[in-house]
């Protein structure tokens, strides 16, 4: 892959402070982003009320074309994704190991998919857990197992979440964007999202 490349390890969530960047169509310009950024907007994938028309699904929209202008003055990369999911309790049990929404995505002209999870990063120093979590992890634990008898159809019954998500792409995803068409999806709970197509422009 040719052109210009830029790094992408900075975690930046403000849309507002990137004078430096276009978003086709514009409405991306207006996104909030961040790991508990839920609103939602116009360009959600079906606004008004995509609970009542989506079950066990994930859906995402990204701009067309992003271009960037100044990029080597400080600059940092922003993909917005924007999404919305509704899963049941009885898919999220089933496919309990799936359940972190995992983000895809690649430059058009191979197939090297690069993978990171949406999630936000804790640290690694737990206090003890005290005995009731306990019994309900072994609860929980139960009922993943009596779910994977659930065949597709009984798992779109019962109650379930949903919530709309806005994210940077390049939050997640570690590796120098390129000029082109990069492809994107993502997955959930066994689910996959509809696979959405950013080109990227660097202007001097």
């Amino acid at each position: 892959m040719g052109g210009c490349s830029i790094p992408s390890n900075c975690q930046t969530n403000k849309i507002e402070t990137m004078k430096n960047i276009k978003f086709i169509p514009k409405e991306f310009n207006d996104i909030k982003l961040g790991i508990n950024e839920n609103d939602i907007y116009p360009i959600t994938p079906n606004y008004p009320d995509p609970i009542l028309v989506m079950l066990n699904e994930v859906a995402i929209e990204a701009p067309k074309k992003i271009i960037f202008t100044n990029h080597n003055t400080g600059f940092v990369p922003i993909i917005p994704i924007c999404g919305y999911y509704s899963v049941t309790s009885r898919r999220s049990l089933k496919y309990a190991a799936q359940n972190t929404m995992v983000l895809h995505m690649k430059h058009s002209s191979d197939n090297n998919w690069q993978v990171g999870e949406i999630k936000e990063q804790y640290s690694n120093e737990y206090p003890e857990e005290p005995a009731w979590e306990a019994d309900l992890e072994k609860e929980r634990l139960n009922e993943i197992k009596k779910a994977q008898d659930f065949d597709d159809s009984e798992l779109n019954m019962g109650s379930g979440s949903a919530n709309a998500f806005n994210i940077n792409a390049m939050s997640y995803i570690n590796f120098p964007l390129e000029a082109g068409k990069y492809d994107i999806y993502i997955t959930m709970s066994g689910l996959e999202s509809n696979h959405v197509q950013v080109e990227i422009v660097f202007e001097e």
